[in-house]
């Protein structure tokens, strides 16, 4: 009788923890295919933008004037939606292109009217001008 009680035992005590471990191996494998699949498009976008604003760092280099950074901003594509400050010693742009928008930010300085810095940062406060110009890209990219 002791034996039998002692089996059961040790059978009822293997099922118990047994049932919760599988039970949390297979949701944690759900979880890690769904995170799986948003990584890889959220790594493809991130890894899109960084190179957007990497080119735009590149070709928008210091020591120009104003109207050069906006030409050459235009000359790449991107479209010039809002400009946020346009001083003496400092520009700053919205630009969009498709479905990124950026804000170009310039330090001139006042002696030479030439860039002694140029930023380029995701835009986190977007102007209506350029939630419209994204807006319309969105749609335009949907047809």
């Amino acid at each position: 009788m002791k034996t039998r009680i002692a089996f059961l035992s040790i059978i009822i005590a293997g099922m118990t923890l047994t049932v919760p471990f599988v039970t949390t191996t297979h949701a944690d494998d759900r979880v890690q295919r769904k995170d799986n699949i948003n990584r890889y498009s959220d790594r493809d976008r991130m890894k899109t933008a960084k190179d957007s604003e990497d080119k735009l760092e590149q070709a928008l280099k210091t020591g120009e004037t104003k109207d050069f950074y906006r030409r050459e901003i235009e000359k790449m594509g991107w479209k010039v939606t809002s400009v946020n400050y346009d001083k003496s010693d400092y520009v700053e742009y919205e630009i969009v292109k498709g479905d990124q928008s950026y804000e170009v930010q310039i330090d001139i300085d006042k002696n030479s009217h030439k860039a002694t810095k140029v930023d380029v940062a995701m835009n986190a406060w977007k102007t209506d001008a350029t939630k419209q110009a994204l807006k319309q890209n969105e749609s335009h990219a949907r047809r």
